[in-house]
């Protein structure tokens, strides 16, 4: 098995795949270099869900720590790794995973863990057992939890039920169905009918037992009991607007579909039920588009996926969230009727993006010296368009050396999603920015890399846009708040991964699960007004964070942004034609900008408004 990177809580590491290579018995599995400041309980927004159950008769959320009343036992008795009440995570990452879940589960004040990761050769068999619980006068009976389950080859979760503390029935296998080296959704929410066990009985006890040697995790939290409601139907999942992008340019909007799943958690059948699918302008709060669908019969315990049979095209530039309403007659409980998409569909007026602008992490392909790598990301054109620039989210984390490191890009033709990009065939390189120490803000910053000329026209199509390394090894910021399987990818000429095909391979066949902060520009504003003036222009203006900089003829040196008391709160170098300036942390309201090159400086007024 491999020992991945020891990264250190609170301190940011960066390691090569060939750096992050361990043996574990026998197994050595590549790994991306990594790194983030925090390791804690994470969430994906494109495969996790809120749904809230009628109100429990018993629950725990382990806010602090793991009460007296509850059971841990080592089944080995020799002294090794136990259950334990933790708020910082594993002892080492499985690599995309670094921030606590704020959805559907209390992880911000401490859960449960068993962490073989950490036992260093040891065999764990661990249980963690509930007090006695009274179910009587409960017909039916669910079980819910929301776990994390990290799999390297041949770990086992299971929770049982008893009601005399002796005799067991499994109810659930939190390793069902993972191949090696994979994990469930973050949070996996459990929800089990055990009322063939637990129904009218005085002493019910609950069991998790974890049995590993050397592998990864499984985290629990916000267990609880409950009597549904005999009509219930729950607004699951509200899929986000934008699918696999957060941003979209208007120039390249698509008509959407709306989609969203539902779940009968009652206990009779469901006919005759309605899903109401709304569109809302963040901004406004007002709904732009809206279908109501109907629904087949839906058993209990069963889930139906709904698509919707309009679709909704932007005319104009915004924020926009998918809301699902659900009405069944006689439902028991109003409290998960309604279901909001995760991560806001963004209409611009010129960005492609698949991150959601909140890094949680930097990746380095780390190729070495001699080697040509390349990552990036696939995106989609639908229309006639002209891909102007690209902007990059870069960090120091590794270091600069003195002699600085020069960054580009590169544009790449692709036949579709199921093969690698034709590394060949260069469409377009962008212009070089030499990264020199001291250059990048701490935390990193976006830079923006044009492509020389009028741009690159492109029609529709696939095309990977990829940055660049050989001798030195750049940390590019990655979001995994959301994550499209199969639209990033990475090359280097020792690409030895078994799933590796020319030397490519998809940032998900060595765990990562995320997307690289690499962006597409396209064409001019659209919508939202710019300002130009001696060649300075500056776009779009007001923003919700984003400020485009371009300057013809010179390179702009450096930014500062002043408060209208007059304090510099802001101070960006930037040694190019152009940047992007993130406001997104500071509050609303009106900035003074100095913009300087090489020989003169100029002022700029910006105003931040995210309503």
């Amino acid at each position: 098995m491999i020992r991945k990177l020891q990264l250190i809580l609170l301190l940011i590491a960066t390691v090569s795949i060939a750096q992050a290579q361990h043996n574990r018995a026998g197994k050595t599995p590549n790994r991306l270099a990594l790194s983030k400041s925090t390791l804690n309980f994470p969430v994906k927004a494109n495969n996790s869900f809120k749904v809230q159950m009628s109100p429990p008769f018993f629950s725990e959320t382990f806010g602090g720590g793991i009460p007296a009343s509850w059971t841990v036992t080592d089944n080995l008795g020799a002294g090794g790794v136990i259950w334990e009440y933790t708020t910082t995570g594993a002892t080492y990452p499985y690599p995309f995973d670094y921030q606590l879940s704020p959805i559907n589960t209390t992880a911000s004040n401490g859960y449960v863990k068993v962490d073989s990761d950490s036992a260093i050769g040891e065999q764990v068999n661990t249980s963690l057992t509930t007090p006695a619980i009274n179910c009587t006068g409960k017909s039916v009976v669910h079980l819910s939890f929301a776990e994390y389950f990290v799999q390297l080859d041949v770990s086992t979760g299971t929770v049982e039920v008893s009601n005399n503390g002796t005799t067991w029935t499994a109810v659930h296998h939190a390793e069902a169905g993972l191949a090696p080296d994979s994990a469930t959704a973050n949070p996996n929410l459990v929800d089990i009918d055990i009322s063939s066990v637990a129904a009218n009985q005085a002493t019910v006890y609950i069991r998790f037992t974890y049995v590993a040697n050397w592998e990864y995790w499984w985290f629990v939290d916000d267990v609880a009991l409950y009597e549904p409601s005999a009509i219930d139907l729950a607004a699951q999942t509200a899929e986000n607007l934008g699918g696999a992008y957060t941003s979209v340019p208007l120039s390249q909007v698509a008509p959407v579909t709306m989609k969203g799943k539902v779940k009968n958690t009652g206990v009779n059948s469901i006919s005759g039920a309605t899903a109401l699918f709304e569109v809302i302008n963040t901004a406004t709060s007002g709904v732009v588009h809206n279908e109501t669908v109907n629904l087949s019969a839906i058993a209990s315990g069963a889930t139906q996926n709904i698509v919707s049979s309009t679709t909704f095209s932007p005319v104009a530039t915004g924020s926009y969230k998918l809301r699902m309403t659900v009405n069944a007659s006689g439902d028991g409980n109003a409290l998960n009727d309604v279901s909001e998409s995760v991560i806001n569909y963004v209409c611009s007026d010129s960005v492609y993006a698949r991150d959601n602008g909140q890094w949680t992490g930097f990746v380095g392909i780390g190729a070495g010296q001699g080697e040509d790598g390349i990552a990036g990301n696939s995106f989609r054109v639908n229309y006639n368009d002209v891909l102007t620039s690209v902007s990059m989210y870069l960090s120091d984390t590794n270091g600069i050396p003195a002699s600085g490191i020069p960054v580009y890009l590169t544009i790449h033709p692709q036949a579709n999603d199921t093969v690698h990009p034709d590394k060949n065939t260069i469409l377009a390189t962008t212009d070089t920015i030499t990264l020199m120490p001291g250059l990048i803000q701490p935390g990193g910053e976006w830079f923006t890399f044009d492509i020389s000329g009028s741009g690159l026209a492109v029609t529709p199509g696939l095309y990977f846009i990829g940055f660049h390394e050989d001798s030195a090894m750049l940390a590019v910021g990655y979001s995994n708040q959301i994550y499209t399987p199969g639209s990033t990818w990475f090359y280097f000429n020792s690409n030895t991964l078994p799933q590796s095909v020319d030397g490519w391979s998809h940032l998900e066949d060595v765990g990562y699960q995320i997307a690289p902060m690499i962006r597409a520009n396209f064409g001019t504003t659209v919508g939202i007004a710019s300002v130009e003036n001696n060649k300075l222009e500056v776009y779009p203006n007001p923003s919700a964070g984003l400020f485009n900089f371009r300057l013809t003829g010179n390179e702009i040196k450096r930014i500062e942004v002043y408060n209208y008391q007059g304090q510099m709160i802001k101070k960006m170098q930037v040694n190019g034609t152009s940047a992007i300036l993130d406001l997104s942390s500071m509050a609303d309201g009106v900035y003074q900008t100095i913009i300087y090159n090489q020989n003169t400086r100029q002022r700029k007024v910006l105003m931040k408004f995210t309503k």
